[in-house]
């Protein structure tokens, strides 16, 4: 379930390691969950995220998951090799509506809370790799 909205609660300027980051557009991915989407403003990218990207994931940490929260930025650290091909990379870390948040590479497919919870995907197993 996707909602999108023109930043009702925020001027559409977040700062990634203390620098710029303007998004024209912000659409919520899922009501239930704190992932949101960014329409990037053309040019006006901190330098961690490549000129070509357009969109970018926002990740805020849910209220009172702070431990979870940790744990996941700590996963993204430790598996920064497999950033960009196997998992999304991490960009950085903002504050977005008031609590920490990742920045995140936006990858087409599917994500592990989707895949975990459709039972008629199929997984085609002769055709995954092995790391």
């Amino acid at each position: 379930m996707t909602s999108t909205s023109t930043l009702p609660r925020h001027s559409g300027i977040l700062y990634v390691d203390d620098q710029p980051l303007f998004a024209r557009r912000i659409d919520l991915l899922d009501v239930r969950r704190t992932i949101y989407r960014l329409e990037l403003e053309p040019d006006l990218c901190p330098s961690q995220i490549p000129p070509h990207v357009n969109t970018v994931i926002i990740k805020r940490q849910k209220d009172g998951w702070e431990k979870c929260f940790r744990n996941e930025q700590a996963a993204y650290e430790k598996l920064s090799e497999l950033q960009g091909s196997v998992i999304p990379k991490l960009y950085g870390q903002v504050i977005y509506d008031g609590q920490p948040a990742l920045v995140l590479s936006d990858e087409d497919g599917l994500n592990l809370h989707e895949l975990a919870s459709n039972l008629d995907n199929h997984i085609d197993y002769d055709n995954l790799e092995i790391l």
